[in-house]
C-alpha cells in the first residue's frame, strides 16, 4: 500500500504506534514530517473515528491495533477508563481516585433500562457488566460469571470489589430496577463487601510493579436466591506465593497484615503480642521497603479489625491470627552459629527472647522448638528405627523459613474458609454469580515453579476465552451453515505442553517428585528437553543447563528450574508437624494442624507407588475444577490493562499498551463480533417468547420466527441485520433483541392491568363473602370460649376449696401415722426421682474454687460509715424521726369549750423541721415550722390545764418559736415524752451543731450483690436494723418484699438462709451472718426502672443460677457471657481472650456443669471460647450494663427455680437419708438433688392438696394422693412461704 504525501497514518516506533503526517513514501519506505523513517508493514491507515473515543470499538472504521491504541488513549485522557468490545469491557488503571463508583452511579446503572447502555445512553461501566450479569441471571435463570483479567498492576482487585459492591446493592434486599437502593445491608452482604479488607490484607502486598499485587487467585461466588436475594458466598483460593513470607524482593514488602499489625496496634497489643519495630523483624527489614505512599496503615488496621467482627470472627480467633502472625515474624530472629558451614549449628544466645517469645505466643515447649529448628528426626530399617540428625547452617535457616511459611499458608487458608464458611448460603442457591480474580501473567528477572503455575493458568484461561469466543462461535456457525469464516490463534498445543497426563511438563515434574531422594531438578530439565526439543512452543536454552523456555500466548518466558522439586514438593517435616500439634491452645491448634494428604516422600525409593501429593498436582486439578465451573455458567470478560509501569497518573504508555493488547484477544474479538452474530436462539423458543407480538402465527419453528420478525418490521433478508440457519435465528446486534423484549415487556404489562382490573373485582367479591363467614365463625368462637371459662372458672374454684382444706393443727402424732401410711408411696416416687443420681465421684473443680463474684456496677453499699466531728457528750447524734396523731391549737374550723380552732393533724417530725398533714397519706399539707436554737419545748402549767378543751387529747405541752407558742395535746403520756424528748434533742444537737449520728451498735449486713453496708443503730431489734438498712439503701418500689436474714453457705458451697422475725435480736448471730435480701419473688411483676432493685435482682438470679441451673449449655454460655460484660464494663479484643476466665470459670458457669464437665480441659476451653465470644458479640450491640442485667433477669425467668428460696431438707428411702433442697417459688415446690444439683420434680402448687408442719418435718400431699414427707427443721419458714404465695395465687386466680 502506498501512502500519499500529507496524508494522517498510525506508524510504530519503539513498539508504540504513535500518529504521524506523510512527508514522503517510496521503495516500502514511509518519511515522516518528523523525520522518521519506517517500513510500510510499521504503517496503519488513520482511523478518524478513534479521534473521538468510541464507546464500543466494534464501530471503528479502520480495524486494527493502532486505532484500537488511539481510541483508548483518547478516552483515557478524558478520564473515561472503560471502553467496550462488544460484550468484553476494557479497563485502563489511571492510577489515581476517579469520582465513578459511589451509591450513585450505581442506582443510574440499577435503575437504567438495558437498552440505555446498549445504545450508548449510558457510558460503559464495570458496574454495567455486573448489571449485565446480574439481570441476565434471573433472565435465563442460569448461573453467570465475569471473568477478571490482566497483569499485576492492571486493577484486577479494584474491578473485583466493584463488582462486588453493586451485586450486594442491587441484590432483592436493596432492590432492582425502579426499587429503592441504599437500604442497609443485610449480614451477609456485609461479609461478602468485608471480605476484601481481610483478603487483600494477608494474601495481597507491595511489588515493584503494583501497590496492592494479589499474590494469590480467588474466585468469588456469590449465591442468589430465585428473586436475586443475596444469600451467601464461596470463596475459593488458589496458589497463594508462599515464599514472600520469608524473602520479599528488594524494594518490596511482604504481605501487608505484617505492616498493619506493627504500626496500628495499641500500646496494649503491642505488649501482648511482644511486637516491636519494623525494622527489629528479620523478615521484614530484608527488603529495606516499610511504607507504601499515599497510605494510612493505621486506618488500614482498623479496618481489617472492623472486617473480623462483620465478618464473624470471634475475638479468640482474632486473637490466635495475631499470635500466629507476631511469632512467625519473631521466628524470622532466630539466629544459629557453628564453627564452620558444613558442622552442626546450634542456635545463637542473641536470640534467645524472640525464642521465647514464639513459645509463648503459640503455646509451644519453647525446648521442642529449639529441636526442630537444629534437629530433624529421621527412621530407617524395617522396623523403623528413630534417630536424630543435627542441621547445618543453612538447613537450619531452611527449616524456620519453611515452618514460617507453613505457619502463614495454614493461617491464610484457615481464613479464606472460615469467611466462605460463615458466609455460605444455608441452604441450596438457585444461581449464582462468580468472579474471577486471579493472577496476570508474570515475566520476572528469575522465573521460578511459581511464575510457571501462574503462566499456566493464564493459559488455562485464555483457551476457554478462545473456546468461547472463537472455537463455539465457528462450531455454531459452521453447523448453521452460515458460511462465516474466521482465523484465529488456538494455544492448545502450548496448554498440552504444560498439563498433558504424565507425559506433560508438570506430570514430568511429578515423576521426579515420586522418585524421592533419587529425584533432581537436573533430572526433570533432562527428561523434558528430552521429551520436547522439537515442540514449537518449548525453546531449549542451549547456554544453561538449568533453564528452558515457553513460548505463551503473551511472551516468551525463561525457567529457572533450580529448586523446582523442592517448591513442588511443599513437604513438611515429622519435627515441624509435631510441634505444630503441640500447641494447647484450641484456637492456634484448629488453625496450624493441617492432615497431610500426601504420602511418604521416600516411598518410591522403597518401591512403593503411592502418589505423592505436590503443589502442581493440587494446583492443576483446581484449576481444572475452575475452568469447569466458568464454563457451566455464562461467562462475561473484563480485561485490565496497565496504563505505565511507572504507577503514576496521567501517563499512557504505548508500548507497554501494544504489548498487552497482543495477547489480550481484543483484536481477534473485533473481528469475530463484526463477522458474527451477537444474540442465536432456537426457532421455537424464539417462536415462543415472542408469538405475543404478532398474535397468532400461522406455521411452525423458521417460518414461525420469520413471520414475527416480519411484522415487527425487520428485514429477514438482511444479513447484516438477521440470519436463518438450519434451527436458530441469528440477530446480529444485540440492540434487535433487546427492541423485541421492550415490546413484548409493554405488551404484558398492558395485558396485566386488564387481568388486575378484572381480579379486584373478582377479589373484592371474595372478601365480603369471607368477611361474612368471619363473622359467623367468630361469633360461634366467643360463645365456645365463654363456656370453656365458666367451666374454667368452676374447676379453679374447686382446686383452691382443695388448698384451704389443709388442717394447720395437726399433731406430730398424727403427722408420723400419716407417714408410715404412705411409706410406700414415697419410696416408689424417691426411686423414680434418683434415676439422675449420680454414684460417681464429685469434679474435683469445685472442691478449691470459691465464688468471689465482685460485680462491675457501683455497690449498694460500702463497708464503712460517716464519723462525725467534735461529738457532744450526753447529747443523741441519732437525727429525731417521730411521727403521728396531734391537736393543734389555731386549726380553723374546729370548736370545742371555751377555746376555738382544735383540729387534729398527722405530724411528721424530720432532725429539726416538723410539718402536718391533714391525715396519715401525707397528701395534703397544712403547715410546717422550723426548730431554732432559740426554740423550747414544756408543759403546759397545770393551773392552765381548766383552760384548755376537752376531746382532743388528756396531755398537753407547747413549743416556742420565735416567741410565739404553738399548743399541742395527744392521748397518751408516753406519747407526749416522745415528742417532748425529740424536740428537745433536736434542739441541743442544733445548739451543739451536730448533724450525724453515733449509733449504739454497728451491724455489718451483707448485702445481695456482696458489697457490706455498716448499720449503726440504737438496740440490736431486727425492725430497726431492717429500718436503718431499708432507708440506707433507698430501693423505691418492693421493700416489702425484703427482710433481715441469717445467711449460711454450706461446705458444699450452697447459700441458703432463714428470715428474721421483727422482734429478733440479730446481735447474736453464731455461724451466720446478717444479710438483706429479697425474699418473695412475684415472676413477672417486678419493676426494675429503680437501679437499686434491679441491682439486687440480677445479683441474687446469679447466686441462684450458678448453684442450681436447669438449661442447656448454650442458654449458660448466654447467661454467663451477659454476667461478664456486668462484671467487666467493656469488653475488649486485647484483655478478654484465651486465658482470661481459666482461673474464674466457677464465677460464670452453673455447678450442674462443672460438675459433669470441670475437669475436662477441652470442654472448659471450649466454654471459656463460647463465652468470651459471645460478650464481644454482646459489646458489639452496645448495650448498657442496665441493659444486660434486665438480659439475664427476663432469660433466668424461664427457669423453674426462678426467684426460689431454698431449704435443707432430707427424705428417707430404704432406711438410708437421701440430701435434697427444696426450693419454694411462685409457681410451687421444687425438689432438688443436692448431689448433682439438677432438678427432679416440681409441684404446682394447684396439685398440693395439703400440707403440714411441725418443728422436725414438712409434709404434703398431691393429686392422687401421693404423700411426702421432708425432714427439716425449717418446717415453720417453709409454711410461711408457701402462704405467702398461695394467698397471691388465690388473690390472683382471675
Amino acid at each position: 500500500m502506498s501512502y500519499l504525501p500529507g496524508a494522517k497514518i498510525y506508524v510504530k516506533l519503539n513498539n508504540a504506534w504513535s500518529q504521524a503526517e506523510v512527508g514522503s513514501a517510496s521503495g516500502g519506505k514511509v518519511t515522516t514530517t518528523n523525520g522518521d523513517t519506517v517500513s510500510e508493514k510499521d504503517c496503519c491507515s488513520y482511523s478518524a473515528v478513534a479521534a473521538q473515543g468510541l464507546d464500543d470499538m466494534i464501530n471503528l472504521d479502520v480495524l486494527h491495533a493502532a486505532s484500537i491504541l488511539h481510541n483508548l488513549q483518547t478516552r483515557f485522557d478524558a478520564d473515561k477508563i472503560y471502553t467496550y468490545v462488544g460484550s468484553i469491557l476494557l479497563s485502563v488503571n489511571p492510577f489515581k481516585p476517579i469520582s465513578i463508583f459511589g451509591d450513585d452511579q450505581i442506582e443510574t446503572y440499577a435503575k437504567a433500562d438495558v437498552m440505555a447502555i446498549k445504545d450508548g445512553t449510558l457510558k460503559p461501566h464495570i458496574f454495567a457488566v455486573a448489571k449485565d450479569s446480574f439481570e441476565q441471571m434471573l433472565r435465563d435463570q442460569k448461573s453467570q460469571s465475569v471473568i477478571i483479567s490482566g497483569e499485576s498492576g492492571a486493577g484486577k482487585t479494584e474491578a473485583t470489589k466493584y463488582v462486588l459492591k453493586y451485586l450486594t446493592a442491587v441484590s432483592s434486599k436493596g432492590g432492582r430496577k425502579g426499587a429503592q437502593l441504599g437500604a442497609e445491608l443485610s449480614p451477609v452482604e456485609k461479609m461478602i463487601i468485608q471480605s476484601s479488607p481481610i483478603l487483600e490484607a494477608f494474601g495481597n502486598a507491595k511489588t515493584v510493579r503494583n501497590n496492592n499485587s494479589s499474590r494469590f487467585g480467588k474466585y468469588f461466588e456469590i449465591q442468589f436466591s430465585s428473586v436475586g436475594e443475596i444469600t451467601g458466598g464461596v470463596i475459593t483460593d488458589y496458589l497463594l506465593e508462599k515464599s514472600r513470607v520469608v524473602c520479599p524482593a528488594e524494594n518490596e514488602r511482604g504481605y501487608h497484615i505484617f505492616y498493619l499489625l506493627c504500626k496500628g496496634c495499641s500500646p496494649e497489643e503491642k505488649a501482648k503480642y511482644k511486637l516491636d519495630s519494623l525494622t527489629n523483624f528479620y523478615y521484614t527489614n530484608l527488603s529495606g521497603c516499610f511504607d507504601i505512599e499515599n497510605v494510612d496503615e493505621v486506618e488500614e488496621y482498623n479496618a481489617v479489625q472492623q472486617a473480623f467482627k462483620d465478618c464473624k470472627m470471634t475475638n479468640m480467633e482474632v486473637d490466635a491470627i495475631k499470635r500466629i502472625l507476631s511469632a512467625i515474624l519473631h521466628l524470622g530472629n532466630a539466629k544459629f552459629e557453628s564453627p564452620e558451614d558444613d558442622d552442626p549449628c546450634n542456635l545463637s544466645a542473641d536470640c534467645a527472647a524472640s525464642i521465647k517469645a514464639v513459645s509463648n505466643l503459640m503455646d509451644f515447649s519453647e525446648s521442642q522448638l529449639s529441636h526442630s529448628l537444629t534437629q530433624r528426626t529421621m527412621s530407617t530399617g524395617g522396623r523403623g528405627s528413630v534417630y536424630k540428625i543435627k542441621l547445618k547452617k543453612k538447613e537450619a535457616e531452611a527449616a524456620r523459613d519453611a515452618l514460617a511459611k507453613h505457619m502463614y499458608l495454614t493461617l491464610f487458608s484457615w481464613i479464606v474458609k472460615k469467611v466462605s464458611d460463615n458466609m455460605k448460603a444455608e441452604k441450596p442457591p438457585a444461581f449464582s454469580i462468580g468472579v474471577l480474580d486471579i493472577f496476570g501473567f508474570e515475566v520476572m528477572p528469575v522465573n521460578s515453579f511459581e511464575q510457571l503455575c501462574i503462566n499456566f493458568a493464564n493459559e488455562k484461561l485464555h483457551q476457554q476465552f478462545i473456546h468461547y469466543v472463537f472455537a463455539l462461535e465457528m462450531e455454531e456457525y459452521d453447523k448453521e451453515k452460515l458460511g462465516i469464516t474466521i482465523e484465529y490463534e488456538d494455544n492448545k498445543d502450548c496448554v498440552e505442553l504444560i498439563e498433558k497426563k504424565g507425559t506433560g511438563i508438570l506430570g514430568i515434574l511429578q515423576e521426579q517428585c515420586q522418585l524421592g531422594a533419587r529425584g533432581s531438578d537436573s533430572e526433570f530439565l533432562n527428561n523434558t528437553i528430552q521429551a520436547y526439543n522439537k515442540h514449537k512452543y518449548f525453546i531449549v536454552e542451549k547456554r544453561s543447563r538449568t533453564e528452558f523456555s515457553i513460548s505463551h500466548y503473551a511472551n516468551p518466558v525463561k525457567y529457572e528450574t533450580e529448586g523446582f522439586l523442592e517448591k513442588n514438593r511443599d513437604a513438611v517435616n515429622d519435627d515441624i508437624r509435631s510441634l505444630m500439634d503441640s500447641t494447647k491452645m484450641p484456637e492456634i491448634k484448629s488453625i496450624i494442624h493441617k492432615k497431610e494428604d500426601g504420602g511418604d516422600a521416600a516411598a518410591g525409593a522403597r518401591g512403593r507407588r503411592k502418589k505423592v501429593a505436590t503443589v502442581a498436582n493440587k494446583f492443576k486439578e483446581s484449576l481444572q475444577t475452575l475452568v469447569s465451573v466458568i464454563n457451566s455458567t455464562t461467562p462475561h470478560y473484563v480485561r485490565c490493562l496497565k496504563s505505565t509501569e511507572k504507577k503514576m497518573p496521567g501517563i499512557f504508555d504505548g508500548a507497554n499498551m501494544n504489548r498487552q493488547l497482543g495477547y489480550s484477544g481484543v483484536l481477534e474479538t473485533i473481528k469475530v463480533r463484526l463477522a458474527g452474530y451477537a444474540v442465536r436462539m432456537d426457532y421455537t423458543d424464539f417462536a415462543k417468547r415472542f408469538a405475543i407480538l404478532v398474535g397468532k402465527v400461522s406455521g411452525e419453528g423458521k417460518a414461525a420466527a420469520s413471520e414475527i420478525l416480519s411484522k415487527s418490521n425487520i428485514d429477514v433478508s438482511d444479513t447484516k441485520v438477521v440470519a436463518m440457519g438450519i434451527t436458530k435465528v441469528f440477530l446480529k446486534r444485540e440492540a434487535i433483541l433487546l427492541q423485541l423484549e421492550k415490546a413484548r415487556e409493554q405488551f404484558l404489562l398492558s395485558s396485566v392491568l386488564v387481568i388486575q382490573r378484572y381480579w379486584r373485582r373478582e377479589f373484592a367479591r371474595r372478601k365480603f363473602q369471607k368477611l361474612k363467614e368471619e363473622a359467623k365463625r367468630k361469633a360461634e368462637e366467643e360463645a365456645r370460649k365463654r363456656e370453656e371459662e365458666e367451666k374454667r372458672k368452676r374447676e379453679e374454684a374447686e382446686a383452691a376449696k382443695r388448698l384451704q382444706q389443709y388442717d394447720q393443727e395437726e399433731q406430730s402424732t398424727g403427722e408420723d401415722e400419716g407417714r408410715e401410711r404412705s411409706t410406700t408411696q414415697q419410696n416408689d416416687a424417691l426411686k423414680k426421682l434418683n434415676t439422675n443420681r449420680s454414684d460417681g465421684a464429685q469434679c474435683t473443680f469445685l472442691n478449691i474454687k470459691d465464688r468471689v463474684m465482685v460485680l462491675g456496677y457501683t455497690p449498694m453499699a460500702t463497708n464503712h460509715r460517716n464519723k462525725v466531728d467534735n461529738e457532744s457528750p450526753g447529747i443523741s447524734m441519732e437525727p429525731v424521726m417521730i411521727k403521728g396523731w396531734l391537736a393543734k391549737e389555731g386549726s380553723k374550723g374546729f370548736t370545742t369549750g371555751r377555746f376555738n380552732n382544735w383540729q387534729k393533724r398527722f405530724f411528721v417530725m424530720k432532725k429539726d423541721r416538723i410539718v402536718y398533714y391533714k391525715d396519715d397519706s401525707l397528701k395534703d399539707k397544712k403547715g410546717d415550722f422550723q426548730l431554732e436554737t432559740s426554740s423550747s419545748v414544756s408543759e403546759i402549767p397545770e393551773s392552765y390545764h381548766k383552760n384548755l378543751p376537752t376531746g382532743v387529747g388528756n396531755h398537753f405541752f407547747q413549743v416556742n418559736i420565735r416567741g410565739r407558742s404553738t399548743k399541742l395535746a395527744c392521748d397518751h403520756e408516753t406519747e407526749k415524752e416522745k415528742w417532748m424528748d425529740g424536740i428537745s434533742t433536736a434542739i441541743l444537737q442544733l445548739k451543739s451543731g451536730i448533724e450525724k449520728v453515733k449509733t449504739g451498735a454497728d451491724f455489718s449486713v451483707h448485702m445481695p450483690d456482696r458489697s457490706v453496708l455498716t448499720a449503726s443503730v440504737k438496740t440490736s431489734n431486727a425492725k430497726d436494723v431492717f429500718l436503718k438498712v431499708a432507708t440506707t439503701v433507698a430501693i423505691q418500689k418492693g421493700i416489702q418484699f425484703f427482710s433481715l436474714v441469717k445467711a449460711y453457705t454450706t461446705p458444699d458451697r450452697l447459700d441458703f438462709y432463714n428470715v428474721f422475725s421483727e422482734r429478733d435480736n440479730v446481735a447474736d448471730l453464731g455461724p451466720y451472718r446478717l444479710a438483706f435480701y429479697r425474699v418473695i419473688c412475684l415472676k413477672g411483676r417486678d419493676d426494675l426502672s429503680d437501679p437499686k432493685l434491679l441491682a439486687v435482682e440480677y445479683s441474687q438470679t446469679v447466686r441462684a443460677n450458678l448453684m442450681f441451673f436447669e438449661y442447656d449449655e448454650n442458654d449458660a454460655i448466654e447467661l454467663a457471657a451477659l454476667q461478664l460484660k456486668v462484671k467487666e464494663g467493656t469488653i475488649n479484643s486485647v484483655t478478654h481472650t484465651r486465658g482470661f476466665l481459666s482461673e474464674n470459670l466457677h464465677e460464670y458457669m452453673p455447678d450442674s456443669q462443672l460438675m459433669r464437665y470441670g475437669d475436662n480441659a477441652e470442654v472448659t476451653n471450649k466454654w471459656e471460647a463460647d463465652i468470651l465470644n459471645r460478650a464481644a458479640e454482646i459489646e458489639d450491640t452496645k448495650k448498657s450494663i442496665n441493659e444486660c442485667m434486665e438480659e439475664y433477669i427476663t432469660k433466668s425467668q424461664e427457669n423453674p427455680l426462678y426467684g426460689c428460696t431454698f431449704f435443707e431438707v432430707s427424705m428417707i428411702r430404704e432406711e438410708t437419708d437421701y440430701a435434697y433442697i427444696l426450693g419454694v417459688n411462685s409457681t410451687g415446690l421444687h425438689v432438688i438433688d443436692r448431689k448433682t444439683r439438677s432438678l427432679v420434680v416440681s409441684f404446682p402448687y394447684v396439685s398440693i392438696m395439703r400440707w403440714s408442719r411441725s418443728s422436725k418435718k414438712f409434709n404434703f400431699t398431691t393429686q392422687g394422693e401421693n404423700h411426702w414427707t421432708m425432714l427439716t427443721k425449717q418446717g415453720e419458714e417453709i409454711n410461711k412461704f408457701m402462704g405467702i404465695y398461695v394467698r397471691f395465687l388465690l388473690d390472683n386466680k382471675d
